[in-house]
């Protein structure tokens, strides 16, 4: 099991996290943690970013669409009959 040495720089207490523990956690420099006590242990756990939650018309908002004309070739398949057993 790895270990990790506490040191004190300016008046606190710091150890590092050693990277068999960080890498697989995605912990990187500038992290968030939260700290708790259970016991006689100290829990230290990765703060999970809030995930985003986009909408279509913010998504659709945010694009950049003055360079999707369509070409000739784009019409002829959007206009094209069924080929197979598409339900339409």
């Amino acid at each position: 099991m790895p270990t990790a040495t506490v040191r004190e720089i300016d008046g606190a207490l710091m150890f590092a996290i050693p990277s068999a523990f960080s890498a697989p956690l995605g912990i990187k420099p500038g992290a968030t943690l939260s700290v708790d006590l259970e016991g006689q242990a100290i829990l230290v756990r990765p703060e999970k970013e809030p995930t985003p939650h986009y909408t279509l018309e913010t998504l659709l908002a945010a694009g950049d669409y003055s360079r999707a004309a369509r070409s000739s070739e784009d019409d002829q398949w959007l206009n094209s009959p069924p080929v197979g057993k598409e339900l339409i």
